[in-house]
């Protein structure tokens, strides 16, 4: 369920006994077959009961589960990461996240409770844009965007991750993983972590990666005698402008698993980038 809220109630005149109120929001991945009874159908909300719904009903929820999705590519293609805000940078690391199935409707907060979701401990001011709330590092690092709909991005400066190499001749820069995986440990999946908790989200969710200028990146070798002596060296780096995939998670994993959510984020970025090239890894 995406989201199960219990409230006992105690009677007054029967102080032995309690009534119990049990809510649960629409599902984001309607429609459900349910199996019993001898039959297997799909079901909707009744007035007083669940009843079973005719074939264009379940077509129809398929449809809108469908474009819900597309909804969510959409969204996500169309985002304005904020870079305006950060001092001038040659690579971004932009992150968006959103619910998997992302509903026109949803409108998971408002201005007026925005201050909950952007509260930090480091320097930086809020901004508000028309949909949602957008949190500013004071010195430019990073750029944290809420949006009203459930959506979270994150833009942020990784030249502190690239090193350059003793090579003269060719310009490359090293992706350091290590300290890319403290950014995302310590900063931006905190962000995440926090956000999600903030608006009671359990839905399953979309991260979607972009570096941006990724052209020229080479993955995190510090030693580049690994590369073996056979292979030339060009081969080994990203030769494209942006570098881009996205990732499924249940919010579970988000919420419980966060070491193996960066884990497979880390693995998906350097594989990426080259890593499977190396004989050492």
């Amino acid at each position: 369920m995406p989201d199960l809220r219990i409230r006992q109630i105690s009677l007054v005149h029967e102080p032995s006994k309690v009534v119990y109120f049990l809510w649960h929001s629409k599902s984001w991945s309607a429609p459900h077959m349910v199996s019993g009874f001898k039959h297997t159908r799909y079901y909707k909300r009744g007035n007083f009961k669940s009843e079973p719904m005719q074939e264009h009903e379940v077509e129809f929820k398929y449809r809108e589960r469908s474009a819900t999705f597309n909804h969510t590519k959409d969204f996500i293609d169309k985002i304005d990461y904020g870079t305006k805000h950060i001092h001038p940078s040659s690579r971004f690391l932009k992150i968006a996240v959103a619910p998997l199935y992302l509903s026109i409707d949803n409108r998971y907060f408002s201005y007026n409770d925005a201050g909950r979701l952007i509260s930090d401990s480091r320097s930086g001011y809020p901004i508000s844009f028309l949909d949602g709330i957008a949190y500013i590092h004071v010195v430019g690092r990073f750029v944290v965007k809420y949006y009203f709909n459930g959506v979270i991005t994150i833009c942020y400066d990784i030249n502190n991750c690239l090193e350059k190499p003793h090579i003269n001749d060719i310009d490359i820069k090293i992706l350091n993983v290590a300290m890319l995986r403290q950014y995302l440990d310590r900063t931006i999946m905190q962000y995440i972590f926090q956000f999600y908790s903030n608006i009671s989200f359990r839905g399953p969710i979309l991260i979607n990666i972009i570096i941006d200028n990724a052209q020229n990146i080479l993955l995190g070798q510090t030693n580049l005698q690994d590369i073996p002596e056979d292979k030339i060296l060009k081969d080994y780096i990203y030769q494209q402008d942006i570098y881009e995939f996205s990732e499924i998670f249940p919010m579970n994993d988000v919420l419980m698993n966060l070491n193996d959510v960066i884990s497979r984020l880390l693995l998906r970025l350097t594989y990426g980038l080259g890593g499977y090239n190396f004989t050492k890894f």
